[in-house]
């Protein structure tokens, strides 16, 4: 082979073409792929965070049920330890676990977890301030704890008891009169008259008192003068209060007689009655009223008419006072009165004190 033919051979390209081409798809091939795994893996890094940010709000969601349910009273918080509700979430929403714990000075510990797909968790961790608002029980169909208690029942041995702390079940109207107000109380119940101290007693007691015991003086108690002061001063503060109306059962009320104000005559209602200072609750005509009422400082109620009271009235922050029962007005302790006040709204403060994700690292 002759030189000339030997440079021809050496330099022949054709087969480069198929090798570059060969190259080049295999480079497609692998930035393809790479896509498709970069894509793949973005999608599921998309669907993960989308899931777990769908359990945190969840968790949220779980954790604001709750407060809500506590606001409305529709759940109370534990007195002490750790309590574990039973919550059916709202449609649409997925939470489990919620646990309270009471801390102590009116703190708790909320603590709820969201569910979603992915087995995605969040879990959330909440302490509020929720000072007592409704104050559940009673210490006495009638308790009076200020200062010269005094108490004046009917005169003579005759129409029945005028204070008695035997649970008594509701009539079944609210809307009633005379002996369709009557109901057949249950032997449990509580005390028919809790003082502070040795009450003065006019009239006949001993025909007109009844309880579980009938009399309580001085003593442990569930609540003090300074509870239901705060308790007051709450209602007053925020405003959670209307004037010259009642509640029914299925929407009690807080109804405020202030002072200079007289609220009285022929009427029925549920809720919570507040007579403050220097007004007058006068039960001039026919009464019936469910709940609570409160006579604070030298706020009066005055029992001349024909009435009756299912739960339990209460006096706070006096040097003196008469409850003037010398009429046709009966004090029944019931306890279905008194728990019908959780309906009442608004009536506990939840304060946002702390708030963490304890799913994070």
């Amino acid at each position: 082979m002759d030189q000339k033919n030997e440079f021809k051979i050496i330099g022949n390209d054709r087969g480069m073409v198929l090798v570059v081409a060969l190259l080049l798809i295999s480079i497609l091939v692998v930035v393809g792929s790479t896509a498709v795994m970069t894509t793949t893996t973005d999608m599921k890094i998309s669907t993960n965070y989308r899931e777990s940010v769908k359990a945190f709000y969840d968790a949220e969601a779980g954790i604001h049920y709750t407060i809500g349910r506590v606001k409305s009273n529709a759940l109370l918080l534990p007195e002490s330890g750790i309590t574990t509700p039973s919550l059916t979430p709202p449609t649409g929403f997925s939470f489990s676990g919620i646990t309270i714990e009471n801390l102590g000075s009116n703190q708790y510990r909320l603590i709820g977890t969201g569910n979603a797909d992915n087995s995605a968790r969040k879990t959330i961790e909440l302490v509020i301030t929720a000072p007592t608002s409704v104050l559940p029980g009673a210490d006495g169909a009638l308790a009076m704890y200020g200062q010269d208690p005094e108490v004046d029942f009917r005169h003579g041995a005759g129409g029945g008891f005028n204070v008695d702390g035997r649970d008594y079940p509701l009539p079944a109207n609210l809307a009633c009169t005379g002996a369709d107000c009557r109901t057949t109380p249950l032997a449990t119940g509580t005390t028919g008259l809790y003082t502070v101290e040795e009450p003065d007693i006019i009239g006949s007691s001993a025909f007109h008192l009844a309880g579980v015991p009938a009399r309580v003086e001085g003593g442990t108690s569930l609540h003090t003068n300074a509870d239901w002061n705060t308790f007051v001063d709450y209602i007053l503060a925020n405003h959670l209060y209307v004037e010259n109306q009642m509640g029914t059962r299925e929407q009690p009320l807080v109804t405020l007689v202030g002072n200079g104000s007289t609220f009285g005559g022929n009427m029925n209602g549920a809720g919570i009655i507040i007579v403050d200072s220097g007004g007058a609750l006068d039960v001039n005509g026919t009464f019936h009223f469910e709940g609570l009422i409160i006579l604070r400082g030298t706020g009066t109620f005055t029992g001349h008419g024909t009435g009756s009271i299912f739960g339990s009235t209460i006096t706070i922050e006096h040097d003196h006072k008469t409850a003037d029962l010398d009429g046709t007005v009966d004090i029944f302790y019931s306890g279905t009165a008194l728990n019908n006040l959780n309906k009442i709204g608004g009536l506990r403060a939840v304060t946002l004190t702390s708030w963490r994700d304890t799913s994070l690292p």
